[in-house]
């Protein structure tokens, strides 16, 4: 397929500062619209299909302030949400989880007797039927090393009690991504330069690699699963702390819990916080984008790493943004979807040093 022109873009500010820090962002249909509204911090954000007008912006409901994922729990074919108490002013109640029921319009029904998770805050979650037909909801916390817990949702979830539990005594205290990787039919765990194996009743760890050979500091950050050199194998994208190598990590053909072969895409000077793998040029492969976070320069950009040959052995970089006048960075909460539905992939982007809410319209097709 010829690649679609990834050199127009238009950076839209969607919200200024929060009091405390937005975690997350995400783009999802709240209100059945058939049109993908914003999620981020305690608020949601009705897209009216076109990015460069306002976007409402609604409260979420009372004591839930920092939106952490988006999930049916409940069944009713709608979106609800799970937050946190705590906005990130400080790390008090960061880890007290809130519950919003939504009633298909984006009317909350608040819940505030989950459980308390036992880290400061999270860095990663997933939720899903990954064991029987109890959702789950892993995490990963920034600050208690070396477990995965999860919540563990009733079959009446506004009602009935939600349970929190270890289900591993190994985490890399980032980005949790679910996938098959084993191809045994249930969904496994991308921690970074390792995974949780579902083993239907428990959960086995396995490193695929290494990245402290590159950057002696580094620790890997945001991580995705995708076919990289489309060999029918989910692959391992990952983005580093400490590091400024951008990393895909290639399955094996027959034992998935060995060592990866490791690929360097190329570098990101401001490090890997931000990180979507996805194909942006709508060419039939999967490209990188990165949003940097401590740029040496202070310039915080926005990096495209084309998947040059289709199998991930060239890759070609292009700034999307340079980050010369916003004074932005990007933190955990890069997405990329079709906001406007005019077939093109935008880029919703959260910050932390500059907690803004940041829209990057691709004008590549415009209605």
């Amino acid at each position: 397929e010829s690649p679609l022109s990834t050199d127009h873009w238009k950076r839209h500010v969607l919200d200024g500062p929060a009091a405390g820090k937005r975690l997350f962002v995400a783009a999802l249909d709240i209100d059945n619209d058939k049109l993908l509204d914003i999620v981020a911090g305690n608020s949601w954000y009705k897209n009216s299909g076109k990015i460069g007008e306002s976007w409402q912006k609604s409260r979420i409901g009372a004591g839930f302030e920092n939106f952490m994922i988006a999930y049916d729990f409940d069944g009713d074919g709608d979106q609800d949400l799970l937050g946190t108490q705590g906005d990130m002013a400080s790390s008090n109640d960061s880890n007290q989880f809130r519950l919003a029921l939504n009633d298909g319009s984006g009317n909350f029904t608040l819940r505030a007797d989950l459980p308390k998770g036992t880290g400061d805050f999270i860095q990663g979650i997933a939720a899903g039927r990954f064991q029987g037909n109890r959702i789950m909801v892993p995490l990963a916390w920034h600050q208690k090393a070396g477990i995965t817990e999860a919540l563990f949702v009733p079959d009446n979830p506004a009602k009935d009690p939600w349970e929190l539990k270890l289900i591993s005594p190994f985490s890399l205290n980032e980005k949790i991504t679910p996938g098959d990787i084993d191809r045994d039919g249930d969904r496994d765990l991308l921690l970074g330069t390792a995974w949780l194996e579902n083993r239907g009743d428990s959960w086995s760890d396995h490193i695929i690699g290494e990245t402290r050979d590159l950057d002696p500091e580094s620790e890997p950050d945001r991580n995705s699963l995708a076919d990289i050199n489309r060999d029918g194998r989910l692959d391992a994208v990952v983005v580093l702390e400490k590091g400024v190598n951008v990393l895909w990590f290639e399955q094996p053909e027959n034992n998935p819990t060995g060592p990866w072969k490791r690929h360097i895409i190329g570098q990101s000077p401001g490090q890997g916080f931000s990180m979507a793998a996805v194909d942006m040029d709508r060419d039939g492969d999967i490209d990188v984008v990165v949003g940097e976070h401590r740029n040496p320069q202070n310039k915080n950009r926005l990096l495209f790493f084309e998947n040059k040959d289709g199998f991930g052995q060239e890759w070609t970089l292009s700034i999307f943004d340079d980050g010369a006048d916003g004074g932005m960075d990007h933190h955990d909460g890069l997405e990329v979807k079709d906001l406007d539905l005019d077939g093109d992939l935008d880029i919703i982007s959260v910050g932390w040093k500059k907690p803004e809410l940041w829209v990057y319209e691709n004008q590549a097709i415009v209605k």
